[in-house]
């Protein structure tokens, strides 16, 4: 048996602890279900939700090759999960295709709040990391690009958005992105200009998108976090309609920092 340390074990435990207050209090469509936790004392507790035997998107395309007009669909399904939990006041943190499931109806459903974080509570985030680096937007990447006054970089909801757009591309695309920032060193000094080409998808590889979706997905990745669309306009671009929560199927979006208790634990 691996023994773990009892400092590790106690972070763990912590960061379990900031997921599941991020995580049962979301109710939606387009969320994973929060089930519950099993915990009989033995090191960490386990945090139960339903299982899907579709698996991830990025499988699911792979293995079920669907028309564009489908793959449209799940692009809306993860802007709807995206968009409530941005309503709810939670930056996810980690956007990517092994983050995202397929149920058993084929509706996609945003799961993993481990490095999430409620915006507006000053400290709670449930870890220090920025995401996986293939999604993530320039200015996370700060930490390499010489000192800074931050500790370390911070998701937003406008990372988040960046993330929403190579995610989209992907599913529209089947997969994979073409992009060659998974394969640099994490430790490469790369100028900030030079580093957003590097991120940002170039068009003339994805011919297969539809010029009006094109024209959409690339405002997610405008340099300056602050003029990139919210998720609800991206939404409205894309459909021409407003959104609307069906009754009964999704919690009213609140902010959650009104309902974070921070007495729970495990």
């Amino acid at each position: 048996m691996i023994k773990r340390n009892p400092d590790d074990l106690s972070k763990l435990r912590q960061r379990l602890t900031r997921e599941v207050n991020v995580w049962c209090k979301l109710k939606h469509p387009n969320i994973l279900p929060f089930l519950g936790v099993y915990d009989i004392g033995h090191d960490l507790p386990v945090l139960i939700s339903p299982y899907y035997k579709s698996g991830h998107i990025k499988g699911y395309l792979k293995r079920h090759p669907h028309q564009y007009v489908h793959r449209h669909k799940l692009v809306r399904d993860v802007a709807f999960g995206l968009k409530y939990l941005h309503h709810c006041g939670v930056v996810h943190g980690d956007l990517k295709p092994e983050n995202i499931l397929i149920d058993q109806h084929g509706v996609a459903c945003i799961c993993d709040f481990g490095i999430s974080r409620i915006s507006n509570i000053k400290g709670f985030t449930t870890s220090n990391r920025a995401g996986t680096r293939v999604y993530m937007a320039p200015e996370l990447f700060e930490d390499q690009l010489g000192p800074s006054e931050r500790p370390g970089p911070r998701t937003t909801f406008e990372s988040d958005a960046w993330a929403f757009g190579l995610v989209s591309l992907g599913i529209l695309t089947q997969f994979p992105l073409l992009t060659p920032v998974a394969a640099l060193s994490p430790f490469l000094l790369i100028p900030r200009g030079d580093l957003e080409n590097l991120l940002r998808p170039s068009q003339g590889q994805y011919g297969s998108v539809p010029l009006e979706m094109w024209r959409v997905l690339e405002r997610c990745w405008i340099s300056d976090p602050g003029l990139r669309p919210t998720v609800t306009t991206l939404l409205e671009e894309m459909d021409g309609e407003a959104v609307v929560y069906p009754r009964g199927t999704a919690r009213e979006p609140r902010e959650l920092s009104r309902t974070y208790d921070r007495s729970t634990r495990l």
